[in-house]
């Protein structure tokens, strides 16, 4: 063989080949093994039928727990949605969603929060405004009270009764605070009454 390079195709301005093998032979394979025979040898005929007993205990076992996960499932119903209350009934409302509250084992600390979700209207207003005059919202007795006060109605007799009732005694202070807190209890009175 001559160790010169056959002229090449393209012009002689590209770039010299190598004089070296590009595409060497393939590494040989290596031999692939026959699988090895296992280690364990089989059990003794003996013990084979206590290994079955075991086994079929267990997937009596496994089966009571599956059976027993689906009863459970299928048993477990939410309670239906409470209605969202709007201030007509506060009182009961509260009662109902107090209970529902103790059953569901929820903090008392969330139950404010829980509440919000279930108002509507002028009851999620007043409660917005419990909220930012920055009570205590954790003490559930204080915000019951003054969201049925915020819907406490008295009938139009009994106001003016009360009204009535509410005598000068020279206290102007005493006297104007009650004047107030009677028909915020109330409907609204009109000016001649």
């Amino acid at each position: 063989m001559s160790t010169l390079q056959e002229p090449s195709r393209f012009n002689r301005t590209s770039a010299p080949q190598s004089t070296a093998v590009a595409n060497p032979a393939p590494p040989e394979l290596p031999q692939i093994a026959a699988p090895k025979k296992p280690v364990v040898e089989m059990q003794p005929q003996e013990r084979q039928p206590d290994e079955i007993a075991r086994l079929r205990q267990e997937v009596e076992r496994l089966q009571n727990c599956l059976i027993q996960m689906s009863v459970q499932r299928s048993s477990f119903v939410p309670p239906p949605p409470l209605a969202r209350e709007k201030g007509n009934n506060m009182q009961p409302f509260l009662m109902l969603i107090e209970q529902r509250f103790r059953k569901m084992a929820l903090p008392q600390e969330l139950w404010d929060d829980k509440l919000g979700e279930n108002l509507d209207g002028d009851a999620l207003q007043c409660w917005m405004d419990l909220k930012q005059s920055g009570r205590d919202m954790t003490d559930w007795t204080l915000i019951k009270q003054e969201l049925i006060r915020c819907f406490f109605t008295v009938d139009r007799k009994a106001l003016i009764y009360q009204l009535a009732a509410n005598k000068w005694t020279g206290v102007y202070n005493t006297y104007t605070a009650n004047v107030s807190r009677i028909p915020a209890r109330g409907s609204q009175l009109s000016a001649e009454d």
